[in-house]
């Protein structure tokens, strides 16, 4: 079943996420919010530290200072970590309307998205409502040309899948990133092939190898290239997103995460 069009059990999360923008705004709000706290419990323990020093005729309250700066870091961190885990929006996100929870029980996005519940969302498929409802269409009128617009203007052509293997099945047999890198580049040379038999087509399109060499004429003849050279600004630039939204702890670099024996060139 399409996952657009099946029942939600209350369980799945949905993010809606706004533009960067809106989302440097939504923190600022939750960094005065975060403040604002740290500031109250500041004043209750400079009371209390107050008390302290006066009655014992002490100086400087190193302590409470102390005190204070591991209670405002406790603060930051339940702040966000409570409401990134448990799927409840912060303070600045509802500021700005930005949600973040579960579908109701028994919703389908096609059906939030066609009741307007929903301002639209991201998937492999489109949903089923999208051709013929008159509220609903393609965020881009033709994606077809946005994204190859968008391939001449960067040379990037976002990544659709990656290979990933256990590390302690790696660390035992370091020989295997190559092999299955190998394995898979020889399964895509052998596909290029196929795409340009003429005799007898491999692809049900009736304008098959015109296809091939238009695509290939815009991003050269290894069009869906493998491996590190060829995608290594595509994965930073990836790499880079995922750190400005707050997936990853720093932002990783292409080079780090590829087994060192896929970065050279081979021969079959």
């Amino acid at each position: 079943m399409d996952p657009a069009e099946q029942p939600s059990a209350g369980g799945t999360a949905s993010l809606v996420y706004a533009d960067v923008p809106t989302r440097v705004i939504a923190y600022i709000i939750d960094g005065i919010v975060i403040f604002l706290i740290n500031l109250a419990i500041g004043i209750v323990l400079g009371i209390i530290g107050l008390a302290v020093i006066v009655g014992t005729g002490g100086g400087t309250n190193w302590f409470g200072s102390v005190i204070w700066a591991l209670i405002s870091l406790a603060v930051s961190g339940v702040y966000f970590v409570y409401s990134w885990t448990n799927q409840r929006a912060t303070i600045g996100m509802r500021a700005l309307s930005l949600q973040i929870g579960n579908a109701p029980e028994g919703a389908t996005i096609s059906g939030m998205l066609a009741a307007g519940e929903i301002d639209g969302f991201i998937a492999p498929r489109p949903p089923s409502v999208v051709e013929g409802h008159p509220n609903i269409g393609w965020l881009f009128p033709d994606p077809t040309r946005a994204a190859k617009d968008y391939y001449k203007r960067t040379e990037i052509f976002p990544i659709m899948h990656l290979v990933a293997i256990r590390r302690e099945l790696y660390e035992q047999h370091r020989w295997i990133a190559q092999l299955l890198y190998k394995g898979f580049a020889e399964a895509q040379r052998m596909a290029y092939q196929d795409l340009h038999e003429t005799a007898a087509l491999k692809v049900m399109l009736p304008w098959l190898i015109q296809h091939v060499a238009d695509t290939e004429q815009l991003m050269g003849q290894d069009f869906w290239a493998y491996g590190y050279a060829p995608n290594v600004e595509a994965i930073d630039r990836l790499l880079r997103y995922h750190h400005e939204q707050g997936l990853s702890k720093r932002q990783l670099t292409a080079r780090e995460i590829f087994a060192p024996e896929t970065l050279e060139s081979y021969k079959i």
